[in-house]
């Protein structure tokens, strides 16, 4: 952050909030959703991750480092709050699991020219494809997404921002 707000020469009294959307990567599921894969690369279903068994302890890793973030008010002084895409950004934006890198980016621009000028019909996309039974209490939609294979399901939260910031629309 530091350093972009000095690339930037932005200044700290510029910055209303920091809002940091989390791909879930499944972090939240119970051990028995993690099976043995025959890459190091992670393979995402909406029920299970594979992986070969020395990564076991990414999942572990990354959910304490989210659950430590998600205590913190703000950063530096500046209100902050984080959000969630589950599994990852290109399957609640595009319902694909495991999109290919080469692909991520011309789905990235086809997604934002549908959406350009258009913020009412982003959030509308939100509510109706993307946030599948997610409550609309902030808390609430961080403890959903916690249980059981939620974090690897399509999900998001971040209709909750919008509701509560409509001005920023």
């Amino acid at each position: 952050m530091d350093e972009y707000i000095k690339d930037k020469k932005i200044v700290k009294k510029d910055i209303a909030q920091i809002i940091h959307v989390f791909d879930t990567d499944g972090v939240y599921v119970p051990d028995s959703a993690i099976i043995e894969g025959k890459t190091k690369e992670f393979w995402y279903t909406t029920t299970s991750i594979s992986c070969k068994d020395s990564q076991r302890n990414r999942n572990k890793q990354k959910r304490n480092l989210m659950d430590y973030l998600l205590d913190l008010q703000d950063i530096k002084g500046i209100s902050y709050q984080g959000y969630f895409m589950s599994s990852n950004l290109d399957h609640a934006l595009y319902d694909i699991q495991n999109l290919e890198d080469e692909l991520k980016g011309e789905y990235a621009d086809e997604f934002y020219a549908a959406f350009l000028d258009l913020e009412d019909k982003f959030i509308d996309f939100l509510k109706t494809d993307v946030v599948n039974g997610v409550p609309d209490s902030f808390p609430s939609s961080w403890r959903y997404i916690k249980e059981g294979v939620r974090s690897l399901e399509r999900h998001t939260n971040l209709h909750i921002f919008f509701n509560q910031n409509p001005h920023w629309v």
